[in-house]
């Protein structure tokens, strides 16, 4: 099947007849074949893997390693990058491509190790949308042999995938915004005054737009939650599994008058269930499943402006082509709770499509000091800090900035291996060190700093359980204040994603 997907993506696909075992003494790796490769437009060659993992490794983590795997086999000559496509003990698999960014200097000479490995990962399988890889690699079919390794970066680009993302996202957003308008709910349910003057009226409205944007936001944050599996359990279960991982859209499709899905299905949804930890067994009554208790405060009752009683939420309902036109936008993407990092994306739409919505949608967010910092830039900005807290208390050492930055502890088998002597040292460090962002935003520097941190101890240390090292680091190293409440809850639901993402179903 895979051999069929290249030869039709790419013209110039070489394909060995018998596939070649690569040595390989990963013990999490049960077998590395290759099975050809692909030479570019541009003269650039991409090496082409399978490799399939063992029961115990978690096809959906160890990001890291993986990276490492297959990263010795671009030297720039022979191979300019690689084609992986790797394969686990369930139905779901990755379909990976790695790449170096090298660098010269003035004599011309290859200067190695300049630019970490950049990894790009389709998630795919009967669990996951896979609208976006056939659409991106239908594209770069159609570039027939004029394909170059710049097109292909492009067909796994999360960036390009993100900008699309939110584009979409804000026309949905305006069609909820234009419906509320349009009626008589600024007076009856926000208790807006009619004004004469537009600007002043402009003004008046935006708590509608605010409320709009925290019912997307909302369902947003539950196409995350589903992916976990967490919403829709089994109401004789205790634990949290087998979850409906299309709950939201399910909830719609069952709705009897889909005209009232946001009176008789979210709002109880919202304000009676996901915030209300009192619930018997969890339950949610109009499903008859579980449905976990989130207290994030986003699912907290909006408020009337310059009041305090409850927004009469239940007052307001939508026509069903909206919430369908919504959640068929949705169904086109991926959706996973992993962060990505600059050095590897999963090219689906992440937690910081949170913040970036946030910060995007956010009025007057210049006058509020709000900006969005591009990930690459957080990257090493955090890397930087980390390199210097480490070297303040252990001294100027190039093995510190290769473990920070390339997660590079070294050889296991060298006996003076500075890092391996020196680890304990290093966690303790870790440990003790406090991060506090003043303006937090919506979490991108805190966040940046947890996942370097985590990495770094689970380069230290593979025995360490994910989860509890997550949870440690947040609860012991990690704070964060800033003016807008919004932006602190959305900095708090991302670092709950975080956590979540290495708790076992």
């Amino acid at each position: 099947a895979w051999q069929t997907v290249l030869r039709e993506t790419f013209p110039n696909v070489s394909i060995l007849s018998q596939p070649h075992a690569v040595l390989c003494d990963n013990q999490d790796v049960a077998s590395f074949l290759e099975l050809g490769s692909v030479r570019l437009h541009d003269d650039k060659k991409l090496a082409i893997f399978e490799i399939a993992l063992t029961p115990r490794k978690k096809i959906q983590r160890n990001r890291v390693a993986l990276r490492n795997l297959v990263a010795k086999h671009i030297d720039q000559e022979t191979n300019h990058g690689v084609l992986v496509i790797f394969t686990g003990q369930n139905e779901d698999y990755r379909f990976t491509f790695t790449a170096k960014e090298s660098e010269f200097n003035d004599d011309g000479e290859f200067v190695e190790r300049q630019t970490a490995t950049k990894r790009f990962t389709y998630l795919l399988g009967p669990h996951e949308t896979c609208t976006t890889a056939a659409r991106r690699l239908s594209q770069l079919a159609g570039k027939q042999d004029k394909a170059t390794l710049a097109d292909v970066v492009e067909a796994f680009s999360v960036e390009k995938l993100n900008k699309e993302f939110f584009t979409l996202y804000k026309e949905q957003y305006t069609k909820f915004v234009t419906h509320l308008l349009s009626g008589n709910a600024p007076q009856k349910v926000f208790a807006i005054p009619r004004l004469t003057d537009e600007k002043e009226q402009d003004k008046a409205n935006k708590p509608v737009r605010d409320f709009a944007k925290r019912l997307l936001g909302r369902l947003v944050f539950l196409y995350f939650l589903q992916k976990k599996g967490w919403l829709g359990c089994p109401a004789d279960r205790t634990d949290w599994t087998e979850g409906d991982r299309d709950f939201v859209s399910n909830l719609f499709l069952t709705c009897p008058d889909k005209g009232k899905f946001y009176s008789t299905r979210l709002v109880p949804l919202f304000f009676e269930v996901l915030n209300r930890p009192d619930r018997d067994n969890s339950l949610f009554p109009v499903t008859g499943t579980r449905v976990p208790y989130l207290n994030g405060g986003l699912f907290e009752h909006e408020k009337l402006p310059n009041d305090h009683k409850p927004l009469p939420v239940e007052k307001l309902d939508f026509p069903a082509t909206l919430f369908e036109q919504l959640l068929e936008f949705f169904g086109q993407y991926n959706f996973t709770i992993d962060e990505n990092d600059p050095d590897d994306h999963e090219v689906g739409i992440d937690p910081e499509m949170l913040g970036h919505i946030f910060e995007n949608l956010l009025e007057d967010n210049k006058d509020k000091g709000a900006f969005y910092t591009p990930k690459a830039i957080v990257q090493y900005m955090c890397q930087q800090s980390l390199i210097h807290y480490l070297q303040q208390h252990l001294g100027e050492r190039e093995e510190i900035v290769n473990l920070v930055r390339f997660k590079d502890a070294g050889s296991t088998t060298d006996k003076n291996n500075w890092i391996r002597q020196n680890a304990r040292r290093i966690e303790e460090l870790l440990d003790r060190l406090k991060i506090c962002d003043p303006a937090i935003g919506s979490g991108a520097f805190p966040i940046g700093l947890l996942q370097e941190i985590y990495w770094i101890k689970l380069t230290l240390d593979w025995t360490l359980d994910p989860a509890k090292t997550k949870l440690k680091i947040i609860q012991n190293s990690i704070y964060g204040v800033d003016i807008d409440a919004g932006a602190v809850e959305i900095a708090r639901l991302r670092f709950w994603l975080a956590l979540i993402v290495d708790e076992y179903e």
